[in-house]
């Protein structure tokens, strides 16, 4: 066997390591670009469907669902993060009895706090509960768009305008529009939240009951901190 001069083994050497070290280094560098992006980039909005219909009114422990609602969301929308883009829609805010009584009342390219509680505070419920037309109108913006969301909707009744939300989630979904629902029903009983768990489910969310401000608290803590960028719903 011919044996390669010992310059040769030495040139070779360096070489393989040289270039060990040089793709390590790259790959580390890499790694760290592309780590440094996903950091950069700005969380995705969180749009809140918020129920103004007539039944808002009722109390709980001797305050009105109205109030509770108001409070618990004002406070949620206040822990989350500066940079947090926030929208918010109502429906049945504006008349009684109709089931097209669904508004943006916050574009989901808002970031102040302050709007969107000052939004929350004008709410006046008097309407239906036309839940599958307050999601149709938040999944046609994010067609429009393009961009992908968060959508949390509270609501204290279950759909009263022969919409059907579970089946408008699903559509969505299976047209490939990129969001994730969550689903709060408030003061809401036994067969009452089947639709609101089905809709939820297809939306890759989860539904919360809640029977008090409690309850309540813990759901929209819970589903802002679940939202459409975390990793793990995305893998």
């Amino acid at each position: 066997v011919r044996r390669k001069p010992p310059t040769q083994f030495f040139f070779l050497f360096y070489y393989q390591h040289h270039s060990h070290t040089t793709m390590r280094k790259q790959l580390i560098y890499l790694s760290l670009l592309i780590a440094s992006q996903c950091m950069a980039q700005a969380p995705s909005p969180i749009l809140f469907i918020y129920d103004a219909s007539g039944s808002m009114w009722q109390q709980i422990d001797g305050t009105t669902k109205k109030e509770l609602a108001q409070d618990v969301l004002t406070s949620t929308v206040g822990n989350l993060t500066q940079d947090q883009p926030i929208g918010l829609v109502a429906y049945g805010h504006r008349r009684k009895g109709d089931c097209a009584d669904v508004e943006t009342l916050v574009a989901s390219n808002n970031t102040s706090k302050q709007t969107v509680t000052n939004a929350i505070r004008s709410i006046n419920p008097i309407g239906k509960t036309p839940l599958a037309a307050s999601a149709k109108m938040v999944i046609d913006q994010l067609r429009t768009s393009g961009e992908k969301a968060t959508i949390i909707l509270i609501t204290d009744g279950i759909e009263s305008c022969d919409g059907d939300l579970c089946a408008v989630i699903q559509a969505a979904r299976a047209e490939g529009i990129e969001f994730r629902m969550h689903i709060v029903g408030f003061g809401l009983q036994g067969a009452d939240v089947e639709a609101l768990r089905c809709a939820a489910n297809a939306g890759d969310g989860q539904y919360y009951d809640a029977q008090n401000a409690d309850d309540l608290t813990a759901g929209l803590e819970q589903a802002t901190q679940t939202t459409v960028d975390d990793p793990a719903s995305n893998f």
